[in-house]
């Protein structure tokens, strides 16, 4: 929002004016962005069918990306962990996959808790019937994959699932040989925050048909196998393809 209020500032009165703001003290920028964030946030989680903090992501990815530049019929997904800002007590080691995901995460290479490690700290049972582990109501406990950041192991928090456009795949044998499309511009189409330890295909097969249904032409998606979008026999192909009806 920081960074919301300093754009906003540093645009000109007559670009303001073209986004409707036509009053505007620099002095009160901070305070004015928190104030709509808040009132935002209010009306997305009222419960009003058709608003949520999904739809509100995905209209603004979509409104970002004129038709013109959606070229391909073809996305690319995956997903990035995001740790909670909630304060966390006990050992990383010592939660316990309970999602869907607890099944088809690849967690090899997670080290087995000592003996002497002090349990994780359960604060309380979510309404999904899950454990939550910090002050955070909705984060939750997965597995995620070793970067330059972190190790593989579990944390406490979200998965955010991205799909991106990509080149379309104009022939392959799905062994080996692949030919793909011309260049597309690598844009943003799909946003979905998750729980951590949410099934991963469940998480982003809803937001993909409606991105669909908006007018992205999508009939297929590249994926690892982690998303179980494809038949079993072409999971152990390195890039999987589920064709969206």
């Amino acid at each position: 929002m920081i960074d919301i209020a300093r754009l906003l500032n540093a645009l000109s009165d007559q670009e303001r004016e073209k986004l409707g703001i036509r009053i505007w003290d620099e002095d009160e920028a901070y305070a004015r962005v928190t104030w709509l964030f808040t009132k935002l946030c209010r009306v997305l989680d009222s419960g009003v069918d058709g608003l949520s903090t999904e739809w509100f992501a995905n209209a603004l990815a979509r409104a970002a990306v004129p038709k013109r530049y959606l070229k391909s019929r073809s996305v690319a997904v995956d997903g990035t962990d995001v740790e909670t800002w909630g304060a966390f007590q006990g050992s990383i080691t010592t939660v316990e996959f309970d999602g869907e995901a607890a099944e088809t995460q690849l967690t090899d290479g997670t080290p087995a808790p000592a003996r002497t490690t002090k349990r994780a700290k359960v604060l309380a049972i979510g309404k999904d019937g899950r454990k939550q582990y910090t002050p955070d109501p909705d984060a939750r406990a997965g597995h995620r994959s070793s970067n330059g950041q972190h190790n593989a192991g579990p944390y406490i928090g979200y998965e955010l699932h991205l799909a991106v456009q990509v080149r379309d795949v104009r022939w392959t044998d799905y062994i080996e040989r692949t030919r793909l499309g011309p260049e597309v511009p690598n844009l943003i189409t799909t946003v979905v925050l998750t729980p951590a330890g949410a099934h991963r295909a469940k998480s982003v097969v809803a937001p993909l048909i409606a991105a669909k249904q908006a007018g992205h032409g999508i009939t297929d998606v590249v994926c690892d196998p982690g998303y179980s979008l494809c038949p079993p026999e072409t999971t152990t192909y390195p890039l999987s393809r589920a064709g969206i009806e």
